[in-house]
């Protein structure tokens, strides 16, 4: 069993002494089985959350209705949730109803997918009643039971089974597929930022190119946020090098440059954050610049460090050669530049302001950019001198017009 198992166990130790279940359950044992880094780790006990958090010292009752608190352990957060039995979904999300239960067969039947219906109790032993190693060790994605009723109960499993597709590499089971393709339209009874997560997440995966071509074959594309009219998008997305991306602004800078439409507006209907509209703005702007295709210098001084390497993993996928070659040209140059952020310039405005005799004004913010540029091509030095000499002459040819 894992450390991370380990470092857990007295959780269990604990509700066990006390004449409770306790069992490892979810997504890490998933992961133990393939082998895969795991991250979180969920408990699930017959314990009731009352009994739970009279048994532990730090507990936290963030879904205390629908039967989860948090336990912290040695500063590590561990959700733990009482067996649980629902009743009919009210909204396609949220039961109508909770049921604590004693049964953990019962518990692990209310699951999504067989791969995350598995428990390892306290000695390591795995609890598989539907027969999710099986499924692992054949690649498959199957619902627990009925994918209608899965489906009917949270639509998101939907697209949740394209995205464990994309991570894990996997097929969608023969029922589990043609029951998505019927019933694909649920989706719009989705909150966006919901199909947002999963979006993402599907985009990263290392077969985001197969999960890409199963939106469009299951027909479910037509049901994501301004994507209806861009199949020929997305199919063109599923055949390029997408192993290459390695996060959410990436994914959607990418999506956009061939959508060839207004960004904002598009990233504004999925409701992503203003810090990722700026990244993916930013990138798209220096992809659709006509630079003979060429690094530049003031370019990564402009993005910085982390949206240079984004727009080189960019640049490889839409216009080829050697990530790697790209990489280390990237890296030599960004190593190269003079001043890597503007407050490393050896002048500021009021050094202007104490030779040139006008008011602060947009020619002092047109001086200012004027000279990042030269000291990034290194026409200039950046020495506080000969800066304010150039910048003089430049006020002279050009400033008095602003």
């Amino acid at each position: 069993m894992e450390k991370v198992f380990e470092d857990a166990k007295p959780i269990l130790e604990k509700l066990l002494e006390h004449g409770h279940e306790a069992y490892f359950v979810g997504g890490a044992v998933r992961d133990s089985l393939l082998g895969r880094p795991i991250h979180d780790i969920d408990i699930a006990t017959s314990a009731k959350p009352q009994e739970v958090q009279k048994l532990f010292k730090s507990v936290i009752p963030v879904g205390i209705e629908h039967g989860t608190v948090i336990v912290v352990l040695n500063g590590v957060a561990y959700e733990v949730t009482t067996f649980r039995r629902e009743s009919e979904y009210k909204d396609f999300r949220r039961p109508k109803q909770v049921a604590f239960i004693s049964n953990l067969h019962e518990d692990l039947k209310r699951r999504d997918f067989t791969i995350n219906a598995m428990a390892l109790d306290y000695n390591g032993k795995l609890i598989d009643p539907f027969n999710g190693q099986k499924d692992i060790e054949n690649k498959l994605i199957r619902t627990v039971g009925s994918p209608y009723e899965r489906f009917q109960e949270d639509p998101l499993r939907m697209l949740r089974a394209i995205r464990f597709l994309s991570q894990l590499n996997f097929s969608l089971e023969k029922e589990t597929y043609s029951t998505i393709k019927k019933m694909n339209a649920h989706i719009t009874h989705l909150s966006v930022e919901r199909i947002a997560q999963e979006f993402e997440k599907l985009m990263l995966g290392q077969a985001n190119n197969n999960a890409l071509q199963h939106l469009v074959q299951l027909g479910l594309y037509l049901y994501l946020p301004c994507l209806k009219e861009y199949r020929k998008v997305i199919e063109q997305l599923s055949v390029l090098n997408l192993s290459i991306l390695s996060n959410a602004s990436e994914a959607w800078a990418l999506l956009l440059y061939y959508m060839e439409t207004e960004p904002r507006k598009i990233l504004k209907a999925w409701k992503c954050s203003n810090e990722l509209m700026r990244h993916v703005e930013m990138l798209l702007t220096e992809l659709k610049k006509d630079r003979d295709k060429q690094f530049d210098p003031f370019q990564f001084y402009q993005l910085g460090r982390s949206l240079s390497l984004s727009y080189v993993r960019l640049y490889t996928i839409i216009f080829g050669g050697n990530l790697k070659e790209h990489v280390n040209a990237f890296k030599k140059t960004y190593e190269e530049l003079p001043i890597k952020e503007r407050k490393e310039l050896a002048v500021n405005g009021k050094d202007f302001l104490a030779i040139i005799d006008k008011k602060p004004g947009p020619w002092l913010a047109g001086l200012l950019s004027e000279i990042e540029k030269a000291v990034i091509n290194k026409k200039v030095q950046n020495d506080k001198n000969k800066l304010r000499e150039w910048g003089k002459n430049w006020y002279n040819q050009f400033g008095k017009s602003f």
